[in-house]
């Protein structure tokens, strides 16, 4: 099932998204059809247009299979949390996105030359968010096809950043009161 985690102050809770409930995620999107994909896909854009825009217009410069792999994935994240809840997650609203995207934007540049022992805590603490959703991003992303890595390091890294402000903005959503299913 579904742990939760309380922050400092005990006010709210996260839920982490379980191994399992990724998996049977990626799994029930595997099997769709492609007519079955583009619906269910086109349903989600209706839920969280927002959000698909920002995925949708800061991946259009990458290659085609960098394109298709981030929004699998992207789809995999926003139904894997979806699937965690009892409610329904409100539209996300571009000012939430922006924001989320310019802190992170923020502490990667912020990262740059920092010791290495204070880098190590700051990515713990990152990684007790959404372990296993940062498990399931990593994995996808450095798949290797004939012993050669998808995509280039800095590729990697752009779609890994894109996909995390996807995680941290369904996180902050779920803390905000939502209405129920």
């Amino acid at each position: 099932m579904i742990s939760l985690i309380y922050n400092k102050n005990n006010v709210g809770c996260m839920k982490i998204i379980t191994e399992q409930i990724i998996e049977q995620t990626r799994q029930e999107i595997l099997s769709y059809k492609k007519d079955k994909i583009d619906v269910e896909f086109s349903r989600f854009c209706q839920r969280q247009p927002n959000l698909t825009d920002f995925i949708i217009e800061f991946t259009q410069d990458q290659n085609q299979e960098a394109i298709e792999r981030c929004l699998f994935i992207f789809f995999v994240i926003c139904r894997a949390f979806e699937n965690s809840t009892e409610k329904r997650i409100s539209p996300i609203s571009f000012d939430e996105i922006e924001t989320i995207f310019e802190k992170n934007e923020t502490l990667i540049v912020n990262m740059k030359g920092i010791h290495e022992r204070f880098f190590e805590r700051i990515t713990m603490v990152r990684l007790l968010n959404q372990p296993f959703l940062l498990k399931y991003i990593t994995q996808s992303l450095l798949e290797e096809s004939n012993n050669e890595y998808l995509f280039s390091e800095k590729e990697t890294g752009y779609l890994f950043f894109l996909l995390i402000t996807v995680i941290d903005v369904f996180d902050e959503a779920l803390q905000k009161p939502a209405s129920n299913k």
